[in-house]
Order: structure tokens, then sequence, then C-alpha cells
């Protein structure tokens, strides 16, 4: 028998687990945009919503065009 508390406990692990995956993703991103000297305005702002998303325990949408 699990408590409440160790739910929620796994619950934020495995949605921190899934930030880590997309922030890592968004890095690359960003790398591969700075490295073509283009724009990486939206890829930022999104891997700033993740890094922020455990306040709301919510992820952000990929930038448009993303996969």
């Amino acid at each position: 028998f699990r408590t409440p508390e160790e739910i929620e406990q796994e619950t934020q692990a495995q949605f921190r687990a899934e930030r880590d995956k997309l922030l890592v993703e968004a890095d690359i991103e960003i790398n591969k945009l700075v490295d073509l000297g283009l724009d990486s305005t939206e890829w930022r702002v999104y891997r700033q919503e993740l890094r922020d998303s455990t306040l709301t325990w919510v992820l952000p949408s990929k930038p448009e065009g993303a996969e």
C-alpha cells in the first residue's frame, strides 16, 4: 500500500524524467540553430518554460514546426 504522498512523489519523479528528456532535446535544437546562424528564440523560450514547468506540473508545447 502506498500513501498519497508516495504516489505524488512518484508522479513528480516521472514528470521530471520526461521534462529532463525534453530539456536535452531543446538544448540540441538550440545548438543546431546557433551553429547554423538561425534564430533560436522560440526554442530558448520553450526551454525556460520546461524549466518552470514544475511550478504548474504541465509540460509546454514545443515550438511550431518541431516534431
